[in-house]
């Protein structure tokens, strides 16, 4: 995610979209499953009880709603690294709140990425 600049703007490339899409992400040996609360075309904020080593590189799924161009169970595989991590507690629950910066997206899975970001762009 991207770091503000002195002058108070980002050096984000796209800018956030807020939505809550179904991702698992590899922690350890197993996946774990939980919600995104924002995406953009280089990067995911998810919200997860399960925290993830700080650095850490984690394989993502996301689970993609089906649409005219998509059928039930598609999902975009990526590798990322933490880059943020916050904790809070919440109703007795320990969140926490992971900044994902997507690493080495190759070009097919890049423009899946920017497809699926473009429909949710259009559709908010």
């Amino acid at each position: 995610m991207a770091e503000p600049k002195k002058d108070g703007s980002e050096r984000r490339r796209s800018k956030r979209i807020d939505a809550r899409i179904e991702v698992q992400f590899r922690s350890g040996k197993e996946f774990v499953a939980c919600y995104t609360q924002n995406l953009s075309k280089g990067g995911i904020y998810l919200e997860t009880e399960t925290l993830p080593d700080p650095n850490a590189s984690i394989e993502i799924v996301l689970e993609l709603p089906p649409s005219a161009s998509r059928k039930k169970g598609d999902t975009i595989k990526v590798v990322g690294r933490v880059v943020r991590l916050m904790t809070i507690s919440m109703d007795s629950k320990t969140i926490h709140k992971i900044g994902v910066q997507f690493l080495d997206v190759n070009p097919q899975t890049q423009m899946q990425l920017d497809l699926f970001y473009e429909e949710l762009a259009n559709a908010s």
